[in-house]
């Protein structure tokens, strides 16, 4: 099976394409091993490759820019990109991608924040399959558009100047699956002879009335001479949006900053949860939070700063929630920490030294407490034997 690769990147003198994957083709993850591109086209900076693998092989791959001049590599933004196995049948598959420059701030929708939360979809549309082929020499194209800003009932649809896109009729587009949301995806056949194909992206909401297509030029697959492909996969990376850019709300906040009632002097993990509903209740979507990893070290108010070195290893104690943890045996000791709690979260600002010290006795008592039964627990000591290095 054949692989080929293009992608459009314009270089400086002293710059190439490299590809570099997970096979040993592309230098089994060595980015030193990664295979060099050719410059196909100068005006249209079109690099491209090719290789052959085994049938039914899946494999992983990115693209870099190597500089020369600097004895650099210039990464390309997000994960890598996948290729599934094929049948045996397929002969060459080209993979038509775009690069995913890291400065672009339209990738940031793409992070698990935006997809997971803020703009997951609200219905998974399943991919649509083709109703009649079309006869004769023709070439399979698989539309894969990374497409995040819609709000719920909102689909993704595609036409162009084939018949099997609609010829730029809206009620003939061939509608999008988003199983794999973020990314939509659809298949059509084309005969050789209708190349070059001309298509745009458009957006419908659930009653199927056109809402707005893309505002770039035609998009344009065309074939070079004598390349007949099996299958075109084309990653268009981005939809471009008539729209201004997006804008959410949010609010920046310390956690130790979230102070309810019945707390311990101080804001605490438990008390996000409080700020989500409150945010979720008036409409903000984004919400920001200074480093809460650990900084303890010299036990005193200078282990407040939140940027320290050693805050790499854990979440800081400060930050847990005594009644989330239980009870202490002890009822004078626990009338005790309860008061002291009391009368740190009466004062108007935080004592950081206070409260550290109430929780790290806290602590402590628990621990004796609790070690007989716990230090045997086999999730403990399996995260013991995984964190040993630092959790002494």
């Amino acid at each position: 099976m054949r692989i080929q690769f293009h992608i459009q990147y314009h270089t400086h003198p002293g710059q190439e394409l490299i590809v570099a994957g997970s096979i040993p083709a592309l230098g089994s993850g060595e980015i030193r091993d990664a295979l060099s591109m050719h410059l196909a086209d100068v005006q249209t900076g079109q690099w491209s490759v090719e290789i052959e693998i085994p049938a039914e092989s899946s494999f992983t791959y990115r693209y870099f820019v190597k500089d020369d001049n600097f004895h650099t590599y210039l990464e390309e933004w997000g994960p890598d990109r996948i290729v599934d196995s094929r049948p045996e049948s397929t002969k060459t598959i080209l993979l038509s991608d775009r690069w995913k420059s890291p400065a672009d701030p339209e990738f940031t929708l793409l992070s698990a924040a935006f997809i997971r939360a803020i703009l997951k979809p609200g219905q998974i549309y399943p991919v649509s399959l083709e109703k009649v082929a079309p006869k004769g020499e023709t070439i399979r194209i698989r539309f894969t558009p990374n497409v995040i800003r819609l709000f719920p009932g909102h689909r993704v649809w595609i036409s162009g100047n084939t018949k099997s896109l609609g010829n730029w009729s809206e009620s003939k587009a061939l509608p999008l699956g988003n199983e794999d949301h973020p990314v939509w995806k659809g298949d059509i056949t084309v005969r050789v002879n209708e190349f070059p194909v001309h298509y745009k992206y458009l957006i419908r909401d659930a009653e199927g009335k056109t809402l707005f297509w893309e505002k770039c030029t035609d998009r344009i697959i065309s074939l070079e001479a004598g390349e007949r492909p099996d299958i075109i996969e084309i990653a268009d990376e981005k939809f471009d949006f008539p729209q201004i850019p997006w804008k959410g709300a949010g609010v920046a906040i310390p956690v130790f900053s979230l102070r309810r009632c019945d707390g311990f002097g101080v804001g605490e993990f438990t008390d996000i949860r409080l700020l989500v509903d409150w945010a979720s209740e008036v409409g903000i979507k984004l919400i920001q939070i200074l480093p809460i990893n650990d900084t303890v070290a010299l036990h005193t108010w200078q282990d407040s700063y939140p940027y320290a070195a050693i805050s790499v290893y854990a979440l800081h104690p400060m930050y847990i929630n005594l009644s989330e943890l239980g009870k202490l045996s002890s009822l004078i000791n626990q009338e005790i920490i309860e008061a002291q709690g009391k009368y740190l979260n009466s004062l108007e600002k935080i004592d950081y030294e206070a409260v550290m010290n109430l929780k790290s006795r806290f602590f402590k008592l628990s621990y004796d407490q609790n070690k007989l039964e716990f230090l045997k627990n086999e999730e403990f000591r399996k995260f013991f034997a995984g964190n040993e290095e630092w959790l002494k």
